[in-house]
């Protein structure tokens, strides 16, 4: 039975990656949204659509019932349910937990107040992502 010695390296000058820093100047409020509010904003959108919780519940890939027991806070949503919900709506999951998720004037300011590799940067990724969502991948 042949045996290989285990090599190991150590590498004493590799240094762990430093945190993300959001830019200059950019303010994040969060705020939780727990089971209450997430069934009030699905609601809201759902209505702001005109969909029936019945042909949201079918676009969605869900039951009615499941659709109903959320938006009255009796269930909490997995994750997979809330990107179910999201395509149904036609919205990413931010969306749905977010109220104050389109807002495009701020998004403007924020890239114009960032350097011009940065401005080039964020406008490659926003234009990924329509792309991505054209496509329809996740």
């Amino acid at each position: 039975m042949d045996s290989y010695p285990l090599r190991t390296r150590v590498y004493a000058h590799v240094r762990p990656t430093p945190p993300l820093r959001p830019p200059h100047g950019f303010k994040f409020e969060a705020r939780l949204m727990n089971t209450s509010d997430f069934g009030k904003r699905l609601r809201e959108l759902r209505e702001g659509q005109q969909l029936s919780q019945e042909r949201i519940a079918k676009l969605a890939g869900l039951s009615a019932d499941t659709i109903s027991r959320i938006e009255l806070g009796r269930i909490s949503p997995t994750l997979d349910t809330m990107v179910k919900i999201g395509r149904a709506l036609g919205l990413p999951v931010l969306g749905l937990i977010r109220d104050d998720f389109d807002r495009p004037d701020e998004l403007a300011a924020l890239i114009r107040e960032l350097p011009a590799r940065d401005q080039n940067l964020a406008f490659a990724l926003v234009g990924a992502m329509r792309v991505q969502v054209a496509v329809g991948d996740d």
